[in-house]
Order: C-alpha cells, then structure tokens, then sequence
C-alpha cells in the first residue's frame, strides 16, 4: 500500500462508517437489525448465522430515523438455540448455543417487532488479516481478525476464543489477545508460508534493516490534548520499494521524552499501526519512536 493508499485508508478510519444490506427489518417493521462483526467492517445483516458457541452483538435501531426507540425485553421462542445474555443502549448480547432457527421477540416502547436468527455450526476456523502487509518484521505483532465460515464457505458472526494452531511452530507464536482476533509473534526471517487453524498466512518476515522509511504519527506534530484525555495518530511503516511493512507493536519502540506531561503506547486503529499519546500536566510534549537506524519525534501541547 502506497502513500496515496495509505491515506485514503486513513481517511476512511475517520469517516462514518455506512453501507448498504448490513440490516434486516423486523417482522412489523418497526425495528431495523443488524449485527456488529468485527470481521465485516459495516456490520451484517440478521440472515447471517451466528456460530455456535460464540456471542454476537446485535443493534437494534428504529427503522423511522426521527423516533427513537428503546427495548425493554428481547426473548427467543424457541428455548435452547440462543439466549439474550445482556442489554446495553439497544445492543443486544446473544449467545449462541446449539445450532437451529429461533424467533427473537422484542417489546419496547413503541411496541413490538420480531426477527428469525440462525445459529450453526462452524466448520472452517482461521484468521484474516484486519490490514494485509506481504512484509512483517522479526519479533513483531501482527493482530488477524478470527473467522468462522460454514460448510458452504459463508462467514459468521459471533466471537469467542479460539485455540488455533500454528505450523510451523518455529515460524511464528500466538500472544494473548482479544476473544475476536488472534496475534502472532513472528520468530523466523525470509518466506514463510503457514497455517493459522484452518486459514494460510504467506508472508516475508523481515529484520528493522529492511526499513526504508518511518512516519511516526507525523500528524500529530503540533497539536493539542488535554490533560486526562489521548490523541491517536497513525504509524507507517515503509520498504524500499515503497511496500508497507506490517507487525510493528512490539518492534517500535516508543517512548515518551517528557513522561511528566504525557505517557504514549502503542495503538492499532481498525488494523492500521498506531501510538497513543495520554496528556498528564499542562506542557510541551516530546515522544519518539525508534525503529532499527530510524528515529522520529513529534511534540505535541498538553493543555
């Protein structure tokens, strides 16, 4: 990915998220659905079956723009295929149980609607990448999405652990994540094809020496955070040939030349390599990442 698509990426992490067939209409029409996936970046719609053993979360949203509308039971009718575990703002936490077909049944304010969920089981259990880099580095992090499809090849919603195997084992080590994406250290330089669970990862592992070039949050410099609050910037990494270079936790370092008046970490923001810089006292903040012979800083005001 190039600088221009770089940007365009960027860009995108800032914008409204909106897409088309990510909703189904309840049976009254009073409620649209639609699923949070976090392997589809604008949700999924209620015809997509929820995995068995895993939990999805579902938006419930009224389908008239100008009323809003608040859920104040959901249940399904057919006892043992799922159950509503939470309620949170209109997001309804779903477990999935055993595979099969139940009726969800909501009362709110505004009256009553229903839709059908699928629940099934998983037959192909890998990973996908939430950013594709062909290049990443030695001893770097690179955090994949987990995915589950059914026997047809469709994918599923829902999330939870998942135990994948990696082959080869000296290739690459799994680190402790979130339940809905898997992180992999990678160990080994030059090619390297393995296999994540059910899913193949091709990539060329690469020392910091292959670094042509480091934009370290350049957005940043000169701006302003207050005290208590963060600022997130973007990291891009670079090769020679312009590619981008991916697995960057773990490598960059990062470090804050002012810790009295901030703190910074690393961050991913929807895949992308990122920092995030925490304002304590009111001052001029200095933070600089180093990556093999590459060093940057940016300043940023805490007010």
């Amino acid at each position: 990915m190039n600088r221009f698509a770089f940007a365009a990426v960027a860009a995108a992490v800032a914008a409204p998220l909106t897409a088309c067939n990510v909703t189904t209409q309840g049976e009254q029409g009073l409620v649209r659905f639609t699923y949070e996936d976090p392997v589809a970046t604008f949700g999924a719609s209620l015809e997509t079956a929820i995995a068995a053993g895993t939990r999805a979360t579902l938006d419930v949203q009224s389908l008239d723009a100008t009323a809003g509308i608040r859920i104040r039971a959901a249940t399904f009718d057919t006892p043992g295929v799922a159950e509503v575990v939470g309620n949170d703002m209109n997001r309804l936490e779903i477990a999935a149980m055993a595979p099969g077909e139940a009726r969800l049944v909501i009362e709110t304010d505004r009256g009553q609607d229903a839709g059908r969920i699928r629940v099934v089981e998983a037959a192909w259990v890998g990973v996908k990448s939430a950013l594709p880099a062909e290049k990443v580095l030695i001893g770097g992090v690179e955090t994949m999405l987990v995915e589950r499809r059914d026997s047809a090849g469709q994918t599923l919603v829902g999330v939870g652990p998942a135990e994948l195997a990696i082959a080869p084992s000296d290739v690459a080590e799994p680190v402790a994540g979130s339940e809905s994406d898997f992180r992999l250290r990678y160990l080994t330089a030059g090619g390297q094809s393995l296999t994540v669970g059910d899913a193949t990862v091709v990539r060329e592992v690469v020392s910091a020496d292959a670094v042509a070039s480091l934009d370290f949050a350049s957005q940043l410099n000169g701006a302003s955070v207050a005290a208590g609050a963060e600022l997130l910037g973007l990291v891009q990494v670079e090769a020679a040939d312009g590619e981008p270079i991916g697995a960057v936790e773990g490598a960059l370092a990062i470090n804050s030349l002012t810790p009295d008046v901030c703190a910074a970490s690393y961050r991913a923001t929807l895949g992308i390599p990122g920092i995030a810089i925490e304002g304590l006292s009111a001052g001029e903040c200095v933070v600089e990442g180093r990556l093999g012979a590459h060093a940057e800083t940016l300043t940023v005001a805490v007010n």
